[in-house]
């Protein structure tokens, strides 16, 4: 009998499964819409981005600043230090400007 069940199983079509809908991440041809949870977590993360391109604009000026002031070039390697700061900050403000950017795409 118990053979029997295992042959009528083995005998039934197998349906095809549907592929799944691609999501934003996926790169799918035909994204599926995203939910309001994911959406409102887009947004934060595009506010935290607003608040964090601010504050490396804001540390990039200081630095700027302290790089234009006579003083610091009587200290030695300050100089140097501060200008790989700057290209350093000025690397992390255009990620978050890319990444910025990309989010808004969800708006």
């Amino acid at each position: 009998e118990r053979l029997e069940r295992t042959r009528e199983k083995q005998d039934k079509p197998v349906k095809a499964k549907r592929p799944k809908a691609a999501g934003p991440d996926t790169g799918g041809d035909h994204p599926r819409p995203l939910s309001k949870n994911r959406l409102q977590q887009l947004k934060e993360r595009r506010t935290a981005l607003e608040q964090e391109i601010s504050a490396l604009e804001q540390r990039k000026s200081a630095l700027e600043l302290e790089l234009a002031d006579p003083e610091t070039y009587r200290s030695g390697g300050r100089p140097s230090e501060l200008a790989a700061a700057v290209e350093e900050i000025k690397k992390s403000i255009a990620g978050a400007y890319r990444e910025w950017e990309r989010l808004l795409e969800y708006d």
